[in-house]
């Protein structure tokens, strides 16, 4: 395993491990696309997934969450500015 994919690896663990304890915050979005752009390669062009589905899963709802939340907030912030 490349030092890239053992870096991935972690930081896949370490998200995990922030949305097992409810603690994601809007700062992770960059991390968790990054951390799923691997692991899509990782599964259909390598065919060597690293993580399991469920895995990828809670990740990806994760970031569908994270990025819902983050766009109602700027819609509620450029609605209170316009006021």
């Amino acid at each position: 395993m490349t030092k890239g994919t053992k870096d991935l690896h972690r930081q896949t663990t370490d998200l995990l491990k922030k949305i097992e304890q409810n603690n994601v915050t809007p700062d992770d979005i960059d991390g968790i696309s990054e951390v799923l752009r691997f692991h899509e390669r990782r599964y259909y062009i390598d065919n060597d997934p690293l993580i399991s589905y469920s895995e990828y899963d809670r990740l990806y709802k994760q970031l569908a969450t994270l990025g819902s939340n983050t766009c109602l907030h700027l819609v509620r912030f450029a609605t209170a500015t316009r006021d």
